[in-house]
């Protein structure tokens, strides 16, 4: 599971701004 305070190390999104990243995708 991701933490909910767990952010892109690379892009530095949240859990959130990468969730919606990878249903857009």
């Amino acid at each position: 599971d991701i933490p909910e305070d767990w952010e892109c190390p690379e892009c530095g999104v949240s859990k959130d701004d990468f969730e919606m990243v990878e249903i857009e995708a």
